[in-house]
């Protein structure tokens, strides 16, 4: 499995970004302090807004949750690629200051 420190994620352009995610093997984005705590918000946020009715009040809420993706200009990238080629994420916190987000292929 291919681990990427976020870090790294910064450096890569849209077409490694793609060459991640077309492989369909399994990979793990890890991430230390301030920058693994804002991904796990993001990534609650989008469970949660995937539970809701999608009121008005939810879309809006969910927007301005939101908004700390781009604070997260390295891994938003590989996330939105990932499920675009049918990956699914699962996060692990591992100490209180490490992350993992491990990307899986769902065969669809």
């Amino acid at each position: 499995m291919r681990t990427f420190d976020y870090e790294q994620l910064l450096a890569l352009d849209y077409d490694a970004v793609v060459q991640i995610t077309k492989s369909r093997e399994p990979f793990c984005v890890v991430a230390d302090g301030e920058v693994g705590s804002r991904i796990e918000r993001f990534l609650e946020n989008e469970r949660q807004f995937r539970q809701t009715k999608r009121t008005f009040r939810d879309r809006d809420c969910y927007w301005w949750r939101g908004m700390q993706a781009l604070r997260l200009p390295g891994f938003i990238p590989v996330w939105n690629r990932a499920l675009m080629d049918n990956f699914t994420v699962q996060v692990r916190r591992c100490s209180d200051e490490t992350l993992e987000c491990l990307f899986t292929h769902t065969h669809r």
